[in-house]
């Protein structure tokens, strides 16, 4: 838990955008722990997991599964990244892992990604891992510096042998 406080109090400038409830209220243990049981203010969402990114035994990164539907075995994930640290393929292998785990191991069928429409990176990285682009919801976002954006909502499906199309 103390890596991961570390790792935020290191972006929290960062964070602030995309991630402003992390970026404003985990600023010790005690509301790190909050976090991730949910007792901070998060809109409707509910981590399910949580993981690290890490590279040579540091933390680079952070992501979860949230907001899983048992009866539609369906989640999201969120994921961001150090800035030092983007563009190197971080993300993009944690998310294919993140990907057969919630499928393996899971149960999970369909995987979601809610994306700010300029975060460009996200979207590389979806494509890259087999997510495809399903619709935008216009000014979605109420990102943490007051601004509105559109958020773009991107799927992976587990597939089955049976599966055509």
């Amino acid at each position: 838990m103390v890596v991961l406080l570390e790792l935020i109090s290191r972006n929290r400038e960062y964070l602030k955008v995309y991630f402003p409830v992390m970026s404003k209220y985990v600023s010790d243990k005690e509301h790190l722990q909050a976090y991730l049981e949910n007792k901070l203010p998060q809109g409707n969402e509910r981590i399910h997991k949580a993981f690290l990114i890490m590279s040579k035994g540091l933390p680079v990164g952070y992501m979860i599964l949230k907001n899983y539907v048992p009866v539609f075995r369906r989640a999201e994930s969120a994921y961001w990244i150090s800035e030092e640290f983007q563009g190197k393929g971080f993300t993009t292998g944690a998310l294919k892992s993140l990907v057969e785990y919630a499928f393996m191991k899971e149960g999970i069928r369909s995987l979601h990604l809610h994306i700010a429409s300029g975060n460009k990176g996200s979207k590389r990285v979806a494509e890259k891992c087999g997510f495809s682009f399903l619709g935008m919801r216009v000014n979605a976002c109420h990102r943490g510096d007051g601004k509105k954006e559109d958020i773009e909502t991107w799927r992976i499906r587990k597939r089955f042998k049976w599966d055509f199309g």
